[in-house]
């Protein structure tokens, strides 16, 4: 594996059983991430983007094929092994932001740094900084309730920032945003993700959005295709 590959992607497959059917949603899916790199999956609803994203980012396992991060085969580790990585190495953005509501925009940032046992101290500092990165600043003691729908998905990318990833998995992080407001989050989820030599998979229908990344994958009928 080349040293500037972040994520390589080998022959995935993702089969389920429906009683006596199978359904083949990824059939042979390769691919590779190198560092600092932004990439956009796209396809058709169905197409299997999120099956894909849920198997490299380790909260499925694949039928078949091998998925190497940083050189190292995770395709089949346990789930201890499965929750440390995601924890250290992967972060996520959905379509949905997934807030806690009780928490502010501060505390919700904070929480997967504290969960990953960081002083209180410096978990402020870097939840903080995150928050400044996307414009936030002024929000911070904001609940979700009290901000707006692009505010609310810009906490929830500072929050998937928060570990320093060395991978970002985003399923559709603009899908629920009117343009204007989409086209300003990407810019700032693309400025982030660059500032944090950050690679990116980034699964999306916006086709204006897609050109602005380095790469465009297209999933189609199980395979990938440039």
């Amino acid at each position: 594996m080349s040293k500037d590959l972040m994520l390589s992607v080998k022959n995935l497959k993702k089969t389920y059983e429906q009683g006596r059917n199978k359904l083949e949603v990824l059939k042979d899916a390769s691919f590779s991430l190198r560092k600092g790199e932004c990439v956009a999956l796209i396809g058709q609803s169905g197409a299997g983007k999120s099956t894909l994203l849920h198997c490299v980012g380790l909260l499925d396992q694949p039928t078949s094929g091998t998925i190497l991060i940083n050189d190292q085969d995770v395709s089949h580790r346990n789930d201890k092994d499965r929750t440390l990585i995601r924890r250290n190495v992967i972060g996520f953005v959905y379509q949905f932001h997934y807030l806690q509501p009780e928490f502010t925009a501060l505390e919700n940032v904070m929480m997967p740094l504290m969960i990953a046992k960081r002083p209180k101290v410096e978990a402020r500092q870097e939840a903080e900084s995150i928050l400044e990165l996307m414009g936030l600043k002024d929000r911070m003691d904001h609940r979700p309730a009290r901000l707006s729908g692009g505010e609310q998905q810009r906490v929830a990318i500072a929050r998937s920032l928060a570990n320093s990833p060395k991978i970002l998995l985003a399923d559709e992080p603009t899908g629920n945003l009117d343009e204007a407001t989409a086209d300003k989050i990407f810019g700032l989820l693309m400025d982030a993700v660059k500032a944090r030599g950050v690679s990116a998979l980034i699964a999306t229908h916006n086709q204006q959005l897609a050109a602005r990344m380095d790469r465009v994958l297209t999933l189609e009928k199980g395979y990938l295709g440039v």
